[in-house]
């Protein structure tokens, strides 16, 4: 589960769609991508512009036939919408709590994600926080060169075929997915639960993949699991980056960049500023 030199190749012929086996979810493990086609979705169908909660807003129960018969997944659309101290005993540190969501929250990032949350009870106690989004991933970002050119002509007949229509678990800006569970609780327990969920929910919204994105090795055992009973597969995730952060504020870092970038950089800024 080391990341390679070839890991955007992979996830990127992995993501096109005649490339996925038929009605096969998708899982994004750290190093790793775990993937799936929603059940029952079409994939045209799958680009319309569809609100995450389906026109709602606040909770959407969501109640699940399974052998653990007292375990069920309720959706919220909000980090408000979450006890806080649930939030606590789920998500301690050095986990992002809900500060870390309710920043992606505000951020005016709705061009681009949809945010939810998925509650995970047994009976009427929560145990459990899975965040989740959804995203319009372009193809052209992790097709082949050659295809992507094809797209790219192909766009102006079909706009649609730019995109595929992504439910994420996990968070677009962390270095690691994580669902956050009260002790006693395992995901191995938990997780075909929540995948059931994020796979009606993924047909009301459109989407036509499912991806458990960049899971830690800890979690591999679990997600060996759900692959096996919920057909997923897995591929190759993102390559991480670090950026060193030196001392001294942002005119020290202004002074790392090159000329070139020092000179577009406010431009940018004010770019930034004007569309806000």
């Amino acid at each position: 589960m080391v990341r390679g030199q070839a890991d955007g190749q992979l996830l990127s012929s992995s993501l096109m769609p005649a490339s996925l086996p038929s009605q096969q979810p998708v899982i994004y493990l750290r190093g790793l991508a775990v993937a799936t086609l929603a059940e029952g979705t079409d994939r045209f169908r799958a680009m319309d512009r569809r609100r995450f909660d389906s026109g709602r807003r606040g909770h959407d129960w969501i109640e699940l036939m399974q052998p653990t018969a007292t375990l069920s997944v309720r959706w919220v659309s909000s980090v408000e919408d979450i006890p806080l101290d649930l939030w606590a005993r789920c998500f301690a540190p050095p986990l992002e709590g809900p500060w870390w969501y309710r920043t992606l929250d505000r951020s005016g990032l709705e061009s681009q994600f949809t945010f939810a949350y998925a509650i995970i009870e047994r009976g009427f106690d929560p145990v459990g926080i899975a965040p989740a989004f959804l995203m319009d991933v372009p193809i052209d970002l992790v097709a082949p060169p050659m295809i992507a050119r094809l797209l790219w002509v192909a766009r102006k007949v079909i706009p649609r075929l730019r995109y595929q229509r992504t439910l994420f678990v996990g968070s677009p800006c962390s270095d690691e997915g994580t669902v956050g569970l009260l002790p006693g609780v395992v995901l191995a327990e938990v997780g075909p639960i929540i995948h059931d969920a994020l796979s009606l929910r993924a047909r009301q919204v459109g989407a036509s993949m499912i991806v458990w994105k960049d899971f830690p090795d800890t979690a591999s055992a679990a997600l060996e699991l759900l692959c096996a009973s919920r057909g997923l597969f897995k591929l190759v995730s993102y390559p991480g980056t670090r950026l060193p952060l030196p001392g001294g504020g942002f005119s020290t870092y202004l002074q790392t960049l090159t000329s070139h970038n020092r000179y577009n950089l406010p431009i940018r800024r004010e770019k930034r500023n004007s569309n806000s």
